[in-house]
């Protein structure tokens, strides 16, 4: 009976597990909907952050409604911060929340008063920046404020940075330092002082005047010369108690003054006054024309533009021993930092072994036509002679001038042309292509007030245009030597470069020689 029941029970089972149909299993699932919550809305605001003339400020930005942000105003040098405008803090650093579009400026004030002893803002227009002020008449506008004063706070930089000098004291007395453009040949309120462009002593300190003619000259040819040349006088005044020895330490005050142009234009300006150098080589290195209270050369010597100028051309000089030579720049504005006792040219001696040599390696570049400028740099030398020079122009190039084709003989120089210390003559030698020359160089013991004279000689070969070749001429206890000069085919001219170059730095003495020649 069990087996029966059994039996009976499994058609039941198999009807429950197969009483699906097809129609069932394939049936769509009921839809539903999906619903998704939206991201909140999220306002963002601008921060607009400014910083007045003597400071700057962290950035702003856009930022989200609440943010909390903090900003911090920085001061220059010569400024302090002195508020915000946009918010009621003084504090330099804040913390702000925002929940709106802001502005907020950041406001600097010098430390340095605004004075002058000429004029006030009543009729003049001033702009300044850093240490330095400039004005200039109400009734004339300036394009270059601006750049003038990038240009000033620029070369202060490398002054104190690089050269090592301190500011001038007007910072000290709490003065800006004052720089006066000024209309030349119009009506303008600085006329009534005769200015010119120049470095002055003030109340307070130094000042510069400017023709502002001058001026836009410079900068229209994208230069910065003169004004670069009267603020670097700005920084040596400080300085020129250490230097000042009689009338023969103002040609470096020049100098040095137009090297600084060079220096930092990074020489690519071009050179004034250089002409001068090869024109009058015989004067002393420490030269200035025979006027005004400065005046150092002889009662003899013309009041000519070669002679004025000589002092402002040896910046040729300065650069061909930073250049050429590789002498530390440090070292060519150094003597106005330490007061050691010497004249500039005596610490050079002191300071640079190959003094001497360099000298003379000098005087042989400048007889090879300034072969260590550009040509560019020669011809606007050789155009502002001719414009300038008169009749100046290669009047004392050569103190001797030899015919190779009838050269034995014995030569000195005129009176008027021997050598000062720290100078030299050019004896030229012409028709010389492929003949030989036995030279002798005899210099006389002391100079003509008694100096001990010592020279060095350079043998320069011409071969064709700007082709010169430079050897040296061994010389004997400074005084005597030989040596023979063989030239080419090509070379048809030569030049005996005799350098003074005594251990005494002042005055005007001059050094007789003698040269003997024979074929």
């Amino acid at each position: 009976i069990n087996n029966l029941k059994n039996l009976f029970l499994i058609p039941i089972l198999l009807l429950v597990v197969f009483s699906c149909s097809p129609e069932e299993e394939t049936q769509a699932p009921t839809n539903t909907v999906q619903t998704t919550t939206p991201e909140p809305v999220v306002t963002q605001y601008t921060l607009t952050v400014t910083a007045s003339e003597g400071g700057s400020v962290t950035d702003g930005g856009t930022f989200d409604d609440g943010t909390e942000v903090t900003i911090t105003a920085t001061a220059n040098e010569f400024y302090t911060f002195s508020g915000w405008e946009g918010n009621d803090s003084n504090e330099n650093s804040i913390r702000i929340q925002i929940n709106s579009d802001l502005e907020i400026t950041a406001n600097f004030e010098s430390t340095l008063e605004l004075y002058s002893e000429f004029t006030d803002i009543s009729e003049a227009n001033v702009s300044s920046k850093g240490p330095f002020a400039i004005w200039w008449d109400k009734r004339y506008s300036i394009e270059y404020e601006n750049l003038i004063l990038e240009m000033l706070l620029k070369s202060r930089n490398k002054i104190i940075n690089e050269l090592g000098f301190l500011d001038p004291v007007n910072i000290e007395n709490g003065k800006l330092i004052n720089i006066y453009l000024h209309q030349t040949g119009t009506p303008d309120i600085f006329d009534q002082y005769n200015w010119n462009a120049s470095m002055r002593g003030g109340t307070y300190g130094p000042y510069v005047t400017m023709p502002y003619g001058i001026y836009l000259d410079q900068f229209y040819d994208a230069g910065t010369g003169t004004l670069l040349h009267e603020n670097f006088h700005i920084y040596q005044s400080r300085y020129f108690s250490n230097i000042a020895n009689g009338n023969d330490w103002a040609w470096y005050i020049e100098t040095t003054a137009q090297w600084f142009e060079l220096f930092y234009n990074n020489y690519e300006e071009s050179f004034v006054e250089v002409g001068s150098l090869t024109n009058i080589p015989h004067v002393a290195l420490w030269h200035k024309t025979y006027r005004g209270s400065q005046g150092n050369g002889t009662i003899n010597d013309p009041q000519t533009w070669t002679y004025e100028v000589h002092q402002y051309a040896l910046h040729a000089f300065l650069l061909y021993l930073t250049e050429i030579k590789g002498v530390n720049p440090n070292i060519i504005t150094r003597a106005f930092l330490i007061n050691s006792g010497y004249t500039p040219q005596e610490y050079y001696f002191n300071e640079i072994p190959e003094f001497r040599a360099y000298f003379a390696d000098w005087a042989a570049a400048n007889t090879s036509n300034l072969n260590y400028l550009t040509r560019e740099q020669v011809e606007r030398s050789n155009t502002e002679l001719q414009q300038y020079g008169g009749d100046d122009i290669g009047f004392n190039d050569y103190s001797i001038e030899v015919d190779g084709n009838n050269a034995n003989g014995t030569f000195s120089p005129s009176v008027n042309l021997k050598p000062r210390s720290w100078a030299y003559n050019v004896v030229k030698v012409n028709n010389s292509a492929n003949k030989s020359f036995n030279i002798s160089f005899n210099g006389e013991e002391n100079g003509s007030e008694g100096a001990n004279s010592f020279f060095e000689i350079r043998i320069v070969k011409k071969a064709g245009e700007n082709n010169y070749t430079t050897t040296n001429f061994e010389i004997e206890n400074g005084l005597t030597g030989n040596k023979t000069v063989t030239l080419n085919e090509n070379e048809d001219e030569f030049y005996i470069v005799v350098v003074s170059v005594p251990e005494y730095f002042s005055g005007n003495q001059n050094y007789n020689y003698s040269i003997s020649i024979s074929e």
